[in-house]
């Protein structure tokens, strides 16, 4: 259970940000899509939400429980 736990995400958080100082310049992306792709371990979840925050971006920020609940909901998954 350590790949849940601190050690695991602040690893994590080390490779993102190495990849950011050494091959993008220090810049963070500007879009959640090219976040996603471009630094790895960001997921949809986090991606959106950095971006809507920090730049504003109109992208929609939905947690796992409430993509659950409305796929239940609107019977998007049978």
């Amino acid at each position: 259970m350590e790949r849940f736990g601190l050690l695991f995400a602040s690893s994590r958080l080390l490779t993102i940000i190495k990849k950011v100082v050494n091959k993008l310049s220090g810049h963070l992306p500007d879009n959640a899509k090219d976040m996603e792709a471009k630094l790895p371990g960001t997921d949809r979840y986090s991606a959106d939400a950095i971006c809507s925050i920090v730049y504003n971006e109109g992208v929609p920020v939905l947690d796992g429980n409430v993509n659950r609940l409305l796929s239940r909901v609107l019977a998007l998954h049978q």
